[in-house]
């Protein structure tokens, strides 16, 4: 579904990332792994646009994306649930679904609303709640559903663990999980929580000052786990 060949990104004359090559099917959890500063934010960045490409090319189900602007990325089907959730924090919990479904029919975004609400059934509780005034959990639940109602086909979560506690992780590992198996949503995470990831990645790459360290299957990961810290720490 998509594809990286030789992709490089960054700022200005900066280069965060060098020569990717990475792979992410339909129905596939792929965990974007690394130490920071290794470049994995700035390679979902560039896949939303956000993030000039440099060098290589990026295919999404056939469609080269290189030279694509972020709207009409959006409007193909990706979608991104950003570090740090950025939210509207004075906008309530459907304000900011709303958002994230401003381009579909009225009839389309209830149904697309519901399908969200029964995925995360703690934001229909607080639907008239500022968004600012949700836990750091609801508001990762948030984010991600924000973004699922543009109906993406590839969802891109940024740091999803980041600053949340130990249930509410597994609450959105375990939605992430269920997109995948059940809709057959492509799922390209980045997160902290290595075990974590481990556990639910169907594929697996660790990146380093830009450069892809390992990669395997989630079995392989799983079965090399040793390995697969040690290049997180960079100690291979």
């Amino acid at each position: 579904m998509l594809r990286l060949e030789g992709v490089a990104c960054g700022y200005g004359p900066f280069r965060a990332v060098h020569k990717l090559d990475m792979a992410v099917e339909k129905g596939e959890i792929f965990a974007l792994l690394g130490p920071n500063g290794a470049g994995k934010t700035s390679t979902i960045m560039c896949l939303a646009g956000h993030v000039e490409l440099q060098a290589g090319r990026i295919e999404f189900d056939g469609l080269d994306l290189s030279d694509i602007p972020t709207a009409a990325r959006a409007r193909a089907g990706l979608a991104l649930a950003p570090e740090g959730r950025r939210l509207f924090p004075d906008l309530t919990v459907e304000e900011n679904l709303i958002i994230g479904g401003y381009s579909q029919p009225k009839r389309a975004f209830l149904q697309n609303r519901d399908r969200v609400l029964g995925y995360f059934p703690r934001l229909g509780e607080r639907l008239r709640q500022p968004a600012g005034r949700l836990s750091g959990g609801e508001q990762q639940m948030l984010a991600i559903g924000r973004a699922l109602m543009a109906c993406p086909r590839l969802l891109m979560v940024d740091e999803l663990s980041l600053g949340l506690m130990p249930r509410a992780i597994d609450s959105c590992y375990e939605v992430l999980r269920r997109l995948a198996r059940e809709e057959g949503l492509a799922v390209l995470m980045v997160d902290q929580s290595t075990d974590r990831a481990l556990e639910v990645a169907d594929a697996v790459c660790v990146m380093e000052s830009g450069h892809i360290r390992w990669a395997g299957s989630g079995g392989d990961a799983r079965r090399n786990a040793e390995e697969v810290s040690k290049a997180i720490l960079g100690a291979a």
